[in-house]
């Protein structure tokens, strides 16, 4: 279009845009996006706490060590014995990474809020008000971002302090390194960045820190607002996490959990009731939000009948402290109705006195105290124990020592006694019994012969007597030897081999017994040396645990002050990106410096504004000839008809100073914009370079 050919009309035909005040989150724009996270990836204001704690893990190192030679000592006083105890440093490893443990979380803690003694998670689906119960509760304003759409991406941590003067923010990198940040960040740290630069790529967790002006019972407590847990079951692009994972990390390590559900839902749905099973055993609050677009008898049936829901759904494992429903209109949040008449103040300040929350350290001290007291409680339960043990050994000793002792006579009188029994009596026997079948024989062969001489001599003496004891007795004698046909009268007995083969058997026998008895003994023998030396190692250790216990309370209190020292002198020099007056928007312009430029419009510019020269901020950046901000201008669709105190707009002042492609922008943008212009030929033709070249 040429210049020539623009005719002032006296009406707009065109779009003409409302905005005179102009408030930009300077993270939006792609290249101050890659410079913040730049800064996080490289920040050297990190400090590290652990240094601080050198002395404590030395000491637990000196007790690991301690324990080792104890062992070692207890296993060379025990070589050479036939049972030969060997302890080894397993049996203290898994106490030594416990005492380790307690620092390592101390640390972390440390650098989230040295200040914090109470956690509490704010959890629920996306758009349940988690962010606006927050910026409620914390008195805020506006500064957690809100939204239908899925909005928070990164946990972040309110921590709630009677002694912080401002508020700040800092965030954790992935190197767990802290850095300042404008609150800016927080507004881009989303699912829905318009930079399409995700810095939630580098960084972990988000730290706010929140002074305290009217809420003093929130002192102490750090509120972490999470992801929606049901977003997506997909991995963010920006942190390579699905954010139900991001939620469960941060609702795992509170104290308190408050589960917020949009009042509209009606009812707490299956999904919440899986999570909340999951979460683990501690308090729960259920928070129904927006109960404002409830009245009050609905907004009663809703909360009682979540609680015969999570009654029987949840079990006896799961504490549900109250169930509340909410409004969050004016930024304060109001209380609607609460099934067991608790306030949210109520709830904080019970959950703080039954976990005796107190003092931050006070947590870390109770678990070392409680630690070393159970392995101190062990070690004297064990030397009871094996003190009792030993006892009875020594008495079953006593009796199993007599036992072989009687044994031993008894199997050597028992053995003598079957001797007697088995080989000179039974021989004896044997003997006899031979006898006897031998005049059994005799006498029934002398039978044999009186009789048959009966038969010839005793004829002649009397007929009648012959007959009767002659027949008798030829019939008994053939009776006889038909049954001597069939019958062996020898006797079936052992010899004497086999009769001292089974002695000996039994002998053997006995002896084996003897043997067991006598091992038996052995054992328990071994076992009185064993439970010596188990004794010996537990006294040890109880006596090393007692000379212990005060040195490491004492070094774990002197770590934590010394930590708490530092880290507020650091806080207090931590300085941000690149902290830039706001006001300064002119001279950005002027110095053509586009990231000050920026900046300024964090807080909002008001484009009406004129400075000295009586330009405004869109007509200085026309004058200066700057596309870039020009081009900002017209994304953000700025009112381009505003004039300055010279009476000028942008487009006017552009053809002034013979800006042509700032001209062509601006009514590719809007071509109605010459209609709201005087004559651009006319002020074309005012070449302001020649006034100035002209004064020299």
């Amino acid at each position: 279009m040429g210049l020539s050919n623009i005719k002032k009309k006296s009406e707009s035909l065109g779009k003409k845009s409302n905005a005179s005040f102009l408030k930009v989150n300077k993270y939006e724009n792609p290249k101050m996006a890659l410079e913040l996270i730049s800064h996080i990836c490289t920040s050297s204001d990190n400090i590290n706490v652990s240094e601080h704690f050198k002395n404590y893990y030395n000491i637990v190192e000196m007790l690991r060590s301690k324990m080792g030679e104890i062992i070692e000592k207890t296993n060379e006083e025990a070589k050479g014995k036939e049972r030969t105890p060997n302890f080894t440093i397993d049996l203290a490893t898994y106490f030594i990474d416990w005492l380790n443990d307690i620092a390592s979380d101390m640390i972390i803690d440390l650098e989230n809020n040295h200040k914090s003694i109470l956690k509490i998670a704010v959890g629920g689906g996306y758009s349940a008000g988690k962010s606006s119960f927050l910026n409620a509760i914390t008195n805020i304003g506006s500064l957690l971002p809100t939204g239908i759409e899925p909005v928070s991406i990164v946990n972040t941590n309110l921590n709630c302090s009677a002694s912080v003067n401002q508020l700040s923010v800092r965030g954790r990198n992935l190197k767990k390194e802290t850095i300042h940040l404008d609150k800016e960040v927080l507004e881009c740290i989303q699912h829905s960045s318009k930079s399409k630069v995700h810095i939630a790529n580098v960084l972990d967790d988000i730290l706010i820190d929140i002074p305290l002006k009217e809420q003093k019972y929130l002192d102490g407590i750090t509120f972490i607002d999470t992801p929606g847990y049901n977003n997506s079951s997909e991995k963010n692009e920006e942190n390579n996490t699905t954010d139900l994972e991001t939620a469960k990390k941060a609702m795992q390590k509170a104290d308190l959990l408050f589960w917020c559900i949009d009042i509209d839902a009606g009812t707490i749905s299956k999904n919440d009731l899986k999570i909340l099973k999951e979460v683990g055993e501690k308090p729960i609050v259920i928070i129904f939000t927006k109960s404002d677009k409830k009245p009050a008898d609905e907004i009663k049936k809703i909360v009682n009948a979540a609680y015969d829901v999570c009654k029987k759904q949840l079990g006896s494992k799961t504490t549900i402290i109250d169930i509340l429903a909410i409004s969050c209109i004016g930024n304060k949040p109001n209380l609607q109705y609460a099934l067991n008449k608790n306030t949210i103040e109520q709830i904080i300040k019970k959950v703080k006195a039954e976990n005796n929350k107190t003092d931050f350290i006070k947590p870390y001290l109770s678990q070392l105290n409680e630690l070393l007291e159970i392995e101190i409680d062990y070690s004297k339960e064990q030397i009871d124990k094996y003190k009792k043990d030993k006892e009875e050994t020594i008495e079953d000793i006593s009796k199993v020592s007599d036992a072989v002792t009687n044994l031993k006579e008894y199997s050597k009188t028992t053995i003598e006694r079957l001797e007697g029994v088995l080989i000179d009596s039974y021989n004896e026997i044997l003997e006899s019994s031979d006898k006897g079948i031998n005049a059994y024989n005799y006498m029934l062969d002398f039978i044999h012969k009186a009789i048959d001489h009966s038969e010839f001599s005793w004829k002649s003496w009397n007929n009648s007597f012959y007959i009767y004891f002659g027949e008798e007795a030829n019939n008994a004698w053939k009776r006889y030897l038909d049954y001597i046909k069939e019958v062996d009268f020898g006797c079936t007995y052992w010899s004497e081999e086999d009769r001292k083969e089974v002695l000996k058997e039994v002998k053997d026998e006995m002896e084996e017994l003897n043997e067991k008895r006598k091992q038996k003994l052995e054992s328990w023998y071994e076992d009185e040396d064993w439970l010596i030396a188990k004794i010996k190692l537990q006294k040890g250790f109880y006596k090393l645990l007692e000379e212990y216990k005060p040195k490491l309370f004492s070094e774990l209190n002197t770590s934590y002050n010394e930590s708490v020292k530092v880290l507020e002198q650091h806080l207090a020099k931590l300085k941000t990106t690149e902290q830039i007056n706001n006001n300064e928007i002119f001279s950005s312009i002027s110095n053509d410096n586009y990231k000050g430029f920026l900046s300024c419009f964090s807080n909002g510019v008001d484009l009406t504004i004129c400075n000295k020269e009586g330009f405004n901020p869109i007509t200085y950046a026309s004058k200066y000839g700057n596309n870039e901000m020009i081009r900002f201008f017209i994304e953000n669709e700025v009112d381009f008809t505003i004039k300055d105190k010279n009476g000028y707009n942008a487009l006017e002042v552009a053809a002034i100073y013979h800006y042509r492609d700032i001209c062509d922008m601006l009514l590719s943008y809007d071509k109605n914009l010459v209609y709201e212009s005087q004559s651009l030929v006319e002020l074309a033709k005012n070449d302001m370079f020649i006034k100035w070249v002209s004064q020299f």
